[in-house]
């Protein structure tokens, strides 16, 4: 260890590479047979002896940063993974910069800058010593220092690391305790920084195995550069980019998937600003894409998923990263398998910024107001798979958590988005899934989803909005809607202690409708008014007093309301002692018995149909 580490600092030194003065390096290097010795033997040695290697390391790293600055490192040590080049790669900048003067010089190479500036080609010495350093560096085989590293020793490994990491900030900004005692670390230029810092993901991805040695350092190293603001933009990039990376090919080792979601919550941590100011969105985006196509089985913590959606989510409004986004979103809905009771929420808040978002027009919100069917379907299986679950992970808290993603997609200001989310979440609410359900959950459903969906479309019925195209077909939806689901699920609902204010609130809704000014509505709504009196009063749920004072009260509130709006209503439907006496309600009967129910495709509305009451229950 110590021996070795001895050896190859004395080695480093006489390589002549570490010398203050690059022009002097240049120069030695090319003309020095025992600088180029030197070189070939320490790295001979790395090659060889590296498993025992520490502190050298040190020294190593830097004769590799000076030949970095140089630009004589092999080209497979400066190609960087990227997932927006069509080709993947991209090569890190490498080499002196170009001064302006000499740019357009056909012979610039890395030795101008030794020259006069005089316009000149290089002279043939100079050619012929730039050949030479290259052949040398070349039989150095540097990159196999990292190609190899997966045969190194922990201890050895953890100091390579530790070094590259120490090499690629300022000594003052890091957070890293040095494994040993060394010289304070000049400053790196943001190239060095981003050629350590993409060794360092290379060396992690190259010891998978070593994931839980390496990966508390590089997590560490990353968050200060994101949580950082001396970093210019590609730093920033490729630390968010080395980050999804290791998790695209990690995340499903189990011993690491808690911390690599840590990793991830940097990323859904990052300020909107930062992300458009790096150009950040579209890697993310494309970067979460290939994540979850290749670790979506292997997800199974609650944290895990909710990072991910967090990350999806905040694309969705992004003009360039939303597709993307939208690509993940649409992957994880197509295999039902993937879908947990606990990733339900974030899957649904993810559906809802879709159908919000301004990118991919009308069509793509309806495209997502699919998915977000399909996720109520879905929760029915999840709830037969996991019967017992505490709240808000049962089937009631779920059912009614999608159907308010439906309540959302109402309010939308656009005509066809709103009257398909309209129809979807009628076909929901007749679905047959739905008949486990409680009173007492339908009754939620009605306070918080019916009721508010009712209350949005009046909203933007009364706006002066120009954007309020549509809305009277949206209204003649929604009242048949309401009457649709209050018969549908009349035997459950009468049972409430309270069914009287249910009702209340149903006839005030029907009349805000009626009166909203619409000509359709206003022949509509008595229409619908005339089906629900006749088949409650059919099923026993209206009555004639004398009656129990439930009954009582039902009737009380029936005509308060309806009277005003429909003064011949009651003596039309009512004109004998007893309602079934009726003509009618013979006619009306007949057809309540017939008609069934169905949670298929809903047509258009119709007042002709009904749902089947063969067994409703009359109230006591």
């Amino acid at each position: 260890g110590d021996v070795l580490d001895n050896i190859v600092i004395s080695l480093c030194k006489f390589t002549q590479l570490l010398a203050p003065s690059v022009d002097n390096v240049m120069v030695s290097f090319a003309r020095n047979v025992k600088s180029r010795r030197a070189a070939l033997t320490v790295f001979g040695i790395i090659r060889s002896y590296g498993d025992y290697l520490t502190e050298g390391w040190r020294n190593i790293l830097d004769c590799i940063l000076r030949l970095h600055k140089l630009g004589l490192l092999p080209a497979s040590m400066l190609e960087m993974d990227d997932f927006v080049d069509p080709d993947k790669k991209q090569c890190l900048p490498s080499g002196p910069a170009v001064p302006a003067n000499k740019a357009q010089t056909a012979g610039w190479w890395p030795f101008a800058s030794l020259t006069p500036d005089t316009g000149q080609e290089p002279s043939p010495e100079d050619k012929d010593a730039e050949r030479v350093m290259r052949e040398t560096i070349a039989y150095c085989k540097i990159d196999d220092v990292f190609k190899e590293s997966k045969f190194l020793q922990a201890e050895s490994l953890t100091y390579l690391a530790k070094a590259l990491i120490l090499a690629s900030v300022k000594a003052k900004n890091s957070a890293v305790p040095p494994p040993m005692p060394l010289a304070p670390v000049s400053p790196a230029d943001e190239e060095s920084a981003v050629f350590c810092l993409e060794l360092l993901i290379e060396l992690t991805l190259r010891n998978r195995d070593r994931i839980s040695l390496l990966w508390p350092l590089v997590h560490e190293h990353i968050s200060n550069i994101i949580g950082g603001s001396a970093f210019g933009p590609v730093m920033m990039q490729r630390a968010v980019v080395g980050i999804l990376r290791v998790c695209i090919r990690m995340l499903h080792k189990d011993e690491v998937t808690d911390d690599l979601v840590k990793s991830l919550a940097l990323i859904a941590r990052l300020d909107p600003q930062n992300v458009e100011q790096h150009q950040l969105a579209e890697r993310i985006a494309i970067g979460m894409l290939q994540l979850v196509k290749a670790n979506a089985s292997y997800i199974r913590s609650p944290s895990g998923w909710q990072v991910i959606f967090a990350i999806v989510k905040s694309h969705a409004r992004h003009p360039s990263a939303s597709a993307y986004a939208l690509d993940t979103l649409t992957y994880f809905m197509l295999d039902s398998t993937y879908l947990t009771p606990w990733n339900v929420y974030p899957a649904l808040d993810t559906i809802e910024a879709f159908i919000d978002s301004p990118c991919g027009g009308h069509t793509r919100a309806m495209l997502v107001l699919d998915m977000l069917y399909a996720l109520y379907t879905n929760t029915h299986s999840l709830h037969l798979q996991h019967p017992q679950q505490p709240s808000p992970h049962r089937w009631s808290d779920m059912w009614l958590a999608v159907l308010k993603g439906f309540c959302q997609a109402c309010k939308d200001l656009r005509a066809d988005v709103r009257n398909y989310s309209l129809i979807l979440l009628q076909r929901a609410l007749l679905h047959s899934d739905a008949n486990d359900l409680t009173p007492s959950a339908w009754k939620a459903c009605f306070d918080q989803v019916i009721f508010a969906v009712l209350t949005e479309l009046l909203s933007i019925a009364e706006s002066a909005t120009p954007n309020r195209s549509g809305v009277e077909k949206t209204l003649v939806r929604a009242n048949f809607l309401l009457s649709r689901i209050f018969l549908q699920q009349l035997p459950k609902l009468a049972s409430l202690e309270d069914f009287h204010l249910l009702w209340m609130q149903v006839l005030r809704f029907m009349e805000k409708y009626m009166t909203a000014g619409a000509n359709d509505l206003a022949e509509a709504v008595p229409e619908s008014l005339k089906n629900m009196l006749l088949v409650m009063s059919t099923n026993g749920y209206l009555k004639v007093p004398p009656c129990s004072p439930l009954q009582q009260r039902v009737w009380d509130v029936t005509w308060q309301i309806i009277d005003p709006l429909c003064p011949a209503m009651k003596a039309e439907l009512f004109q004998d002692a007893h309602p079934h006496h009726s003509a009618a309600l013979d006619s009306v009967s007949s057809l309540a018995a017939s008609t069934a129910s169905s949670a298929a495709d809903i047509p258009l509305p119709s007042d002709q149909l009904i749902p089947d009451h063969h067994h409703h229950q009359p109230l006591s």
